[in-house]
């Protein structure tokens, strides 16, 4: 089984931005209670992928609004 975990980052002028951040794998004879739903070395590391992303689309997002809004700025 896998499973894509995707991120969607909707900008104020309607830009939509999306990502891949991880994908989680279980062959069938894996499928036991100890590997059910997600592991904390998994959940971890989707964590961190999840926050660079926003943290990435927060600093695009403000420096195209400060370029954007101020006419000698590059």
């Amino acid at each position: 089984m896998g499973v894509s975990i995707l991120v969607a980052t909707t900008f104020d002028d309607g830009e939509t931005r999306r990502r891949n951040i991880g994908r989680l794998r279980r062959a069938p004879d894996e499928l036991e209670s100890d590997n059910l739903g997600l592991l904390l070395d998994e959940a971890k590391h989707l964590l961190r992928r999840l926050q660079e992303a926003i943290l990435q689309d927060q600093i695009n997002e403000g420096h195209c609004q400060l370029v954007c809004t101020r006419p000698n700025a590059a």
